[in-house]
């Protein structure tokens, strides 16, 4: 039961979309 609100990646839960920006930013952080 996932909503597209939730997206588990690396192991981390995001909530909203927002979210989902924050965690590309820390993904080009890292690469």
């Amino acid at each position: 039961m996932i909503d597209d609100n939730f997206r588990l990646t690396s192991g981390k839960i995001v909530l909203r979309r927002g979210g989902v920006e924050q965690l590309l930013k820390e993904i080009d952080q890292r690469l």
